[in-house]
């Protein structure tokens, strides 16, 4: 699904909260940039500035892993992945188009979750947001 295919809109954003993927791939630093790397290849979007990528604890250890925050030529994507219980937040917006299927295929190749929330927002400031939602299961297979 392309959504937002004109671009006559300000930007997309893309929202996935994503369960249950790969213990080892989302506990490892140098894994998580190496997505980071290949993501932004496979969207062809440019850094702005060093990606920030740390392991963060929280009040709650049960939301305690890995974060990045990779700032974009046209604007961010940034992800929180959960050491404990697998699940991963994932955020990308931009004012360039981007397919959000190749994000989409890109996680699941990478993290191997079991199901995908996803969110589509097109955002402009001269009329009201429009979003759509779906649910991916498991290995891709739409729900």
């Amino acid at each position: 699904m392309r959504i937002g295919d004109k671009m006559n809109h300000w930007g997309k954003h893309l929202i996935i909260d994503a369960a249950s993927a790969d213990f080892q791939k989302i506990n490892d630093k140098e894994y998580v940039r190496s997505f980071v790397v290949h993501l932004l290849n496979k969207i062809q979007m440019v850094p702005l500035a060093p990606l920030w990528l740390e392991y963060c604890e929280t009040n709650d250890p049960k939301k305690a892993g890995i974060s990045y925050v990779q700032v974009l030529q046209d604007s961010h994507s940034a992800a929180h992945f959960c050491a404990l219980s697998g699940d991963f937040y994932f955020d990308c917006f931009s004012c360039k188009d981007f397919d959000v299927q190749v994000v989409q295929a890109l996680l699941i190749d990478y993290f191997n979750p079991k199901s995908l929330h996803v969110t589509v927002v097109i955002r402009d400031s001269l009329q009201r947001s429009e979003a759509t939602t779906y649910t991916i299961g498991a290995r891709g297979s739409s729900e």
